[in-house]
C-alpha cells in the first residue's frame, strides 16, 4: 500500500524541508523511511521524473517500496516475529517452503 498526500504549494504554506526544493508545480516525490535507520524519522525523499501515466506512477512506486519480508528460522525467530508484529500492530503471513539450493 502506498499513502499517497496533495500538498497545495498556494495554500498549505512553506514546504516541509525534509521534501527539498519544489521549482514547479506539479512535483511528484515518494518519501520513505532510510534503509537501517534508527528511527523512522530519517528519510529518503525521491523525485519523479517518469511521465505523468498512472501505469508509470505504480511502476515508479512498486519499485521503491520497502521490502518487510523476514526470514524466520526456528522458534525463538517465530516469537520475536510476533512480538514484533503485536507490538505494533502489524498484520503477520508466514510463508512455508523448503529451501532447494
Amino acid at each position: 500500500m502506498v499513502k499517497v498526500a496533495y500538498w497545495d504549494t498556494e495554500k498549505s504554506g512553506p514546504v516541509p524541508s525534509v521534501l527539498g526544493q519544489i521549482q514547479g508545480t506539479p512535483t511528484i516525490k515518494l518519501v520513505r523511511p532510510k534503509r537501517k535507520a534508527k528511527t523512522n524519522k530519517q528519510k529518503d525523499v525521491i523525485d519523479y521524473n517518469r511521465e505523468r501515466k498512472a501505469s508509470d506512477l505504480e511502476t515508479f512506486a512498486l519499485d521503491l517500496m520497502p521490502n518487510f519480508v523476514e526470514r524466520v528460522n526456528g522458534e525463538e525467530d517465530f516469537e520475536k516475529f510476533q512480538k514484533k508484529a503485536r507490538k505494533y500492530g502489524l498484520p503477520m503471513m508466514l510463508f512455508f517452503a523448503e529451501d532447494r539450493r
